[in-house]
Formats: C-alpha cells, sequence, structure tokens
C-alpha cells in the first residue's frame, strides 16, 4: 500500500497532521470515532475549541451517544 502525507486541515496551513480531534459515538450497535479535525500541532487549540462547539450543536437521536472531544496523537 502506497503512503501518503496526512496534512493539517486548517486552510493556508500545509503541516503534517500529527493529532486527530474526535469523539467516541454510537448508536447502541455501532460503535466509531466522530472526526472533527487532523491538526499540526500549532494548530491544535484552536482546531479543539472549534471541535467542541461543533459537538455542543450537535442533536442526538434516541439511543445514540457522544463521549466528549479528545485528542488522539502519534
Amino acid at each position: 500500500m502506497r503512503e501518503y502525507p496526512v496534512l493539517c486541515q486548517v486552510p493556508g496551513c500545509g503541516a503534517a497532521a500529527r493529532h486527530k480531534i474526535a469523539a467516541r459515538w454510537s448508536d447502541g450497535f455501532t460503535h466509531e470515532f466522530k472526526t472533527y479535525a487532523l491538526t499540526c500541532a500549532a494548530c491544535l487549540a484552536a482546531e479543539f475549541a472549534r471541535a467542541a462547539e461543533k459537538q455542543r450543536a450537535c442533536r442526538l437521536a434516541l439511543g445514540e451517544t457522544l463521549a466528549p472531544v479528545e485528542v488522539f496523537g502519534r
């Protein structure tokens, strides 16, 4: 499998993404991550704040769960 660079998703940044900002989501049967952003270290704080804001606006259906936003890195 061919590797490719994953870049920070902040417009104009272009640095290598080192962090995934996501929250664990489930509908009771399926469990997965709801990804908010892939970012470099320099953009992490601002993108984490944006992700938390997006999550507060999220409405869940009956039976769905959404854990707090977390940072995952390599």
